[in-house]
């Protein structure tokens, strides 16, 4: 069963969002979530950060890339700003006409030199190559890269943490208006034992860097 509500309370998302200064989160336990559900539209990785002693909320900093070359005929399909996304720093794009998963490499290393990663968490349906490359040719400890199926066991309780904690208002995305669309974006299915699995209202709609959120808080 699936509703047309959105699934995270779009209130309880606004009161989370605040700027983030990056400086006080090098020290911290971080998590990160990726979604490679799309070549052609969205592909998202979400670092999360659990809360700390001097930091009461959760903070997520989200990296989305959309193929550069379909980005103006994407903006009017699915009615999304993508190109003033991409002036704002909010959405990064892939050269041509798909997204080249090698471009979350880097970033992965960044996060690992910058930050206290903890763990990477992937859906092992599109990840083969990436995941490959990161433990033989960035040196990502295998342990560390693990499998988050986007099933109802996979994502159920990872969801529901991302949905009590966007409720009372301690997730936050530093504002950025991608994630608050795609947010909005979002609805749950349920199978038989109330399990969850979000999925998206619309067809045009987005929730990919959701998704990714919801696997890295499903980690921590």
């Amino acid at each position: 069963v699936n509703t047309d509500a959105p699934w995270l309370s779009l209130d309880g998302w606004r009161k989370g969002q605040s700027p983030i200064d990056l400086a006080s989160l090098a020290h911290d336990a971080c998590y990160v979530g990726i979604d490679l559900a799309s070549k052609l539209d969205l592909c998202a990785l979400v670092a999360v950060f659990p809360p700390t002693v001097g930091r009461a909320q959760w903070v997520a900093l989200p990296w989305v890339w959309t193929p550069a070359d379909t980005l103006v005929e994407r903006t009017r399909r699915d009615r999304a700003p993508y190109d003033v996304w991409v002036q704002q720093g909010h959405l990064l794009t892939s050269p041509g006409t798909s997204i080249n998963h090698d471009l979350l490499r880097p970033v992965l290393r960044e996060i690992r030199d910058q930050f206290e990663l903890v763990a990477i968490g992937f859906d092992p349906w599109h990840a083969g190559p990436l995941i490959t490359d990161l433990r033989d040719e960035d040196g990502f400890d295998a342990q560390r890269l693990i499998e988050v199926p986007q099933t109802y066991p996979g994502m159920s309780v990872g969801a529901l943490k991302l949905e009590g904690l966007v409720i009372a208002g301690e997730f936050n995305a530093g504002g950025s208006p991608l994630m608050a669309w795609c947010a909005a974006n979002a609805v749950v299915q349920r199978d038989g034992k109330d399990n969850i699995y979000p999925v998206k209202k619309k067809s045009r709609g987005r929730i990919d860097p959701i998704q990714a959120a919801v696997i890295a808080v499903n980690l921590a």
